[in-house]
């Protein structure tokens, strides 16, 4: 396989899909993706420039997150092999991660057997039989109750549950139609493997506003609570806290009572995002936040990872020298970070595993 300074070459190229996933079993947490596999059958470099093409083939493989180990892979079929599409993962419930492909399908997390497709959902419910579109963008994972969204051919929208198969006409409530305009930004952040999507600057927990901040971001962020907020610009961050209150559906942090929790100083820092909640992910035992920071401003810095708790101290801090997050998923007891080789080439190229409870990290790579 390329090394990662020769990926954009005229070698083969091996990437991972944004959007692995964890998935707790019995004795052990698993990590489950897309490996894309492009196949080169032509490459010519032209006055500096170069043209490459190929034919993509794709694997669902899972890891054993103790040490991103593969234990199965299997390549991801289509109905139509001339026409295949870069296959997206949806969501997950229970022991079943959802794919599109060009047919909406589940697979089993520890055997990747396919376990319901297309013919299925069509069977158990004939409405939809002429009315499934081929289009990903068509299919939304709704984290609220853990069913998908189908827009239909006619127009219609419908839930399916994941379990059942299932489905019934969906019919969004006035005042649920901002929240559920924010979930699906965050979700296409989410697909398109975006860092947007996995970060944040502001919290609550336990009746307690938190916050990633420069004094000079005070002013700006810390009013009206946006659990989608964080600072675009270069910064060196502290956390902070403060009661808020709440006036209608919003809550206002009382600027008057923010305080440093902590002297300890992160660059560009932010929260990790849990995007079945879009808030940023709560530890357990001590509890507290995953914050990534930089080591520099620059082509130069990397991001490293460290847990905090509410009271502002130190778990552990690693050097994990992401480049880009590309993907993201928790557990109770594991991280799942997965990583662009850098920031001019976004091919996903690492994938982390990370034990919550000592920072013990392993990594797979391409």
């Amino acid at each position: 396989m390329p090394p990662d300074g020769r990926i954009a070459s005229g070698h083969d190229e091996y990437a991972w899909l944004p959007n692995a996933l964890l998935f707790e079993q019995k004795n052990k947490t698993i990590a489950v993706g897309i490996k894309r596999h492009g196949d080169v059958y032509s490459y010519r470099e032209t006055h500096g420039s170069s043209t490459k093409a190929m034919e993509s083939s794709y694997y669902i493989v899972n890891y054993d997150v103790v040490n991103m180990h593969s234990i199965t892979e299997k390549k991801l079929d289509f109905i139509d092999e001339e026409e295949s599409k870069q296959p997206l993962i949806i969501g997950k419930d229970r022991n079943r991660i959802w794919i599109f492909t060009d047919q909406l399908a589940a697979y089993h997390s520890s055997t990747l057997e396919q376990v319901a497709n297309r013919k299925e959902i069509e069977r158990k419910n004939p409405a939809l039989a002429t009315a499934l579109l081929n289009d990903a963008k068509y299919y939304r994972w709704n984290s609220e109750n853990k069913t998908i969204l189908i827009a239909t051919a006619d127009g219609t929208t419908w839930q399916l549950n994941t379990q059942s198969l299932e489905a019934q006409p969906y019919i969004v409530a006035r005042e649920e139609k901002k929240a559920a305009g924010k979930r699906n930004l965050k979700d296409d952040l989410w697909r398109s493997g975006s860092e947007r999507a996995f970060k944040s600057s502001q919290d609550t927990a336990e009746n307690i506003f938190y916050g990633l901040y420069s004094t000079d971001e005070l002013p700006v962020y810390a009013g009206a609570f946006r659990n989608d907020a964080a600072g675009s610009l270069d910064a060196v961050r502290s956390l902070w806290s403060a009661s808020f209150n709440q006036k209608s559906t919003k809550l206002f942090i009382d600027k008057d009572r923010l305080k440093r929790v902590s002297d300890q100083k992160f660059l560009n820092a932010f929260f990790l995002i849990n995007r079945n909640t879009c808030r940023a992910f709560h530890c357990t035992s001590p509890s507290g936040f995953i914050i990534a920071y930089k080591t520099a401003i620059g082509k130069n810095g990397v991001t490293n990872l460290a847990r905090i708790t509410r009271d502002g101290e130190e778990v552990w801090n690693i050097e994990t020298k992401l480049k880009e997050i590309k993907g993201l998923d928790f557990t109770d007891q594991y991280l799942l970070i997965q990583s662009a080789a850098d920031e001019n080439n976004h091919l996903i190229t690492k994938m982390y595993s990370i034990r919550l409870a000592d920072g013990k990290m392993s990594v797979a790579g391409l």
